[in-house]
């Protein structure tokens, strides 16, 4: 049999073929904002059904200056039914405006904690240290305002541990059991993770 049955293989055979609709060829400022104004629709459509705004009703659970900065643990409603935890940094020293910088964790196991600093544990010292993680507490300090927020599935928002955390999808990859709930709703979760962020900044 001469017929390829790999499905790994036939993505890569299919990207070598594949001339993206929305690639740049241009060489200037013009052309660039031309491509944008084409490309940002189509990036929004593969988002899926946007979550819906809903007023904030942040709530400031705490605030501490600690070694220059001022931190406060900021709770805001991101839509109907659904919180989110965020961290908003500061220099203690800085009085006024700010430029801010959403510092948006991956994939470990900490959530937002890890890339502010928070460094609690020895797990996530070692975390921070192995990859220079704390980038967030890292840019306070040099004079940025930053925030951020736990994706959803992670963080303080990740369903371990919960009640009735069991039915969540126990024994599965959070992020597929997320991805197909949200696919099934005609949504995706990197579309609600940029609604959540959109609404910390």
């Amino acid at each position: 049999m001469n017929r390829n049955i790999t499905v790994g293989k036939y993505f890569v055979e299919m990207a070598k073929k594949h001339k993206p609709k929305y690639r740049f060829g241009g060489s200037g400022k013009q052309d660039w904002q031309k491509w944008r104004e084409g490309l940002l629709p189509a990036v929004k459509a593969t988002l899926g059904r946007m979550p819906a705004k809903v007023p904030l009703n942040a709530e400031v659970v705490s605030e501490r200056e600690d070694d220059g900065v001022i931190k406060q643990h900021v709770v805001i409603d991101v839509e109907e039914g659904l919180a989110a935890p965020l961290y908003l940094f500061r220099p203690a020293s800085v009085k006024g405006k700010l430029p801010l910088i959403l510092a948006s964790h991956g994939h470990g196991a900490y959530g937002k904690d890890a890339v502010m600093g928070n460094r609690g544990t020895p797990e996530r010292a070692h975390d921070i240290e192995v990859a220079n993680y704390d980038y967030g507490l890292q840019m306070a300090k040099a004079g940025f305002a930053t925030i951020a927020i736990d994706w959803r599935g992670f963080g303080v928002r990740a369903d371990a541990g919960k009640p009735n955390w069991l039915s969540y999808g126990v024994g599965r990859d959070p992020c597929n059991v997320h991805y197909l709930r949200a696919t099934i709703m005609g949504m995706t979760v990197l579309g609600m993770n940029c609604h959540d962020g959109a609404c910390a900044l």
